[in-house]
């Protein structure tokens, strides 16, 4: 009697998922098609973009504060490089038209948690309602020796 429960468990296990989650794959691939993926190119010589956008949902890669022209760290350290990190943020947010109300997650990289009161002053001011979910965390080190960088992930809701 074990066996046969087994074996019609089995049969139905093995029909159940192909029909499910084989008409889910199908689903999910007919909506993928449908998407469109937008690269934005970043500042850098990286091999990265500064963003990805898929469908209604961008994909920030980690920001700097960096002076765009000279790609050096402005100087004076966390208050300064999060305004410029925030301000690099939104240009990027523009360019997948977005603006900061469209961001739902950030993390933050700190060479130092010490500096997160600091960072925080200045990241209320771009986010001062409704803040998105976040993490902050200490790295052993961040390119440029900089104090912080904030990658992001923001949705566009109105489509």
């Amino acid at each position: 009697h074990f066996a046969i429960t087994s074996l019609n468990f089995s049969i139905f296990v093995t029909f159940f998922s192909s029909f499910c989650w084989g008409n889910l794959s199908v689903g999910l691939a007919k909506k993928m098609s449908k998407m469109t993926r937008e690269a934005f190119p970043g500042t850098t010589s990286s091999p990265k973009s500064s963003a990805v956008r898929v469908g209604d949902t961008m994909y920030i890669s980690g920001q700097l504060g960096m002076i765009p022209e000279t790609r050096s760290l402005v100087p004076g350290g966390i208050v300064p490089e999060t305004r410029a990190v925030l301000t690099m943020l939104g240009k990027v947010l523009e360019k997948g038209r977005m603006n900061y109300k469209n961001v739902v997650k950030c993390t933050v990289y700190l060479a130092d948690l010490k500096e997160v009161a600091e960072m925080n002053k200045v990241y209320s001011e771009f986010f001062p309602e409704e803040p998105p979910a976040r993490v902050a965390i200490q790295v052993a080190k961040l390119a440029l020796d900089a104090r912080v960088e904030i990658d992001a992930i923001a949705v566009d809701c109105t489509q």
